[in-house]
């Protein structure tokens, strides 16, 4: 493929599971379902050294302060529509565990997750707002059928002392659950193995 250096190209959806492998550094890899339009061979998220913008799920997060009874008491609540400036808590697999780096109390975060906030679905999340930016490193097609245990461990797949067989259930489960009908592991589509150089900021402050 053509290299590109940092060429700014669109933006690529993580889930919550591939954030938290980022942020904790362990795999650096995804799996994305490749295409059947009139160019199947040709990568649709980009080419190596491109440059894409992370949208993930995300709740609006307001505050404000009020005096009740002469004692000043911070609330703290979620709004759903998208207004520059308002701080944004993000979910890691599934589980809302980094609003403490807002600033907020634990009793506070307790007081929130308590509450059930929905948070918003990724492709909402507005370009401004990312707070993740990924390079491709490195893009390769192949059949689904072809990843093993060491690339599915590369995909964070499984523990290091998992058996092959164990990687791969783990892996099937999590494929099977989330792709449609027809694409599923026992159809062994092709898919594009996407290495990720993830870089922890805006990407227009790049």
């Amino acid at each position: 493929m053509t290299k590109a250096k940092n060429k700014s190209r669109g933006s690529l959806i993580l889930s919550g599971r591939e954030i938290e492998g980022l942020d904790r550094d362990r795999f650096k890899h995804v799996v994305r379902l490749a295409g059947t339009g009139p160019s199947p061979d040709e990568c649709p998220y980009g080419a190596v050294g491109d440059r894409l913008w992370v949208q993930e799920r995300f709740s609006l997060l307001r505050r404000w302060r009020t005096e009740t009874d002469g004692v000043e008491i911070e609330y703290v609540r979620f709004a759903v529509n998208t207004t520059q400036g308002d701080n944004f808590a993000f979910m890691l697999d599934g589980k809302r565990t980094t609003m403490d780096q807002l600033g907020l109390t634990q009793e506070q975060i307790d007081d929130m997750l308590a509450w059930k906030v929905n948070f918003n679905r990724s492709n909402n999340l507005e370009r401004w707002a990312s707070r993740l930016t990924v390079n491709l490193a490195s893009v390769h097609l192949c059949k689904l059928h072809d990843l093993w245990a060491p690339q599915l461990r590369q995909l964070g797949f499984g523990e290091n002392d998992d058996s092959g067989e164990a990687v791969l259930r783990d892996f099937i489960g999590y494929w099977d659950l989330g792709t449609r009908q027809g694409y599923r592991w026992v159809s062994n589509p092709n898919v594009w193995i996407i290495a990720l150089d993830p870089i922890w900021s805006n990407i227009d402050n790049l």
